[in-house]
């Protein structure tokens, strides 16, 4: 499956229409992230061009783009507890 049917098949399951943009919930999916993470993304200059004052405009070209890239998300694992 191409990457686009991907991304089709994610607005099909969200009721989104398949246009050249990506609505927020469709880039969380597609990049198996929170919707808050993909705003976190997107506010970070990661994905996306603002819009407004709470609008992101995501393109399908760069989702595609961007997820092989996508840096890991979350609180760091801390290492082993050293006895003291």
């Amino acid at each position: 499956m191409g990457e686009h049917a991907e991304l089709d098949k994610i607005c099909d399951t969200l009721n989104f229409p398949s246009t050249k943009f990506a609505p927020m919930e469709v880039a969380a999916k597609y990049l198996g992230v929170s919707v808050r993470q993909a705003r976190h993304l997107c506010a970070n200059g990661h994905i996306g061009e603002k819009y407004g004052h709470r609008t992101w405009i995501i393109t399908r070209d760069e989702l595609i783009e961007f997820k092989p890239r996508k840096p890991k998300l979350g609180r760091p694992k801390r290492g082993p507890v050293k006895d003291a």
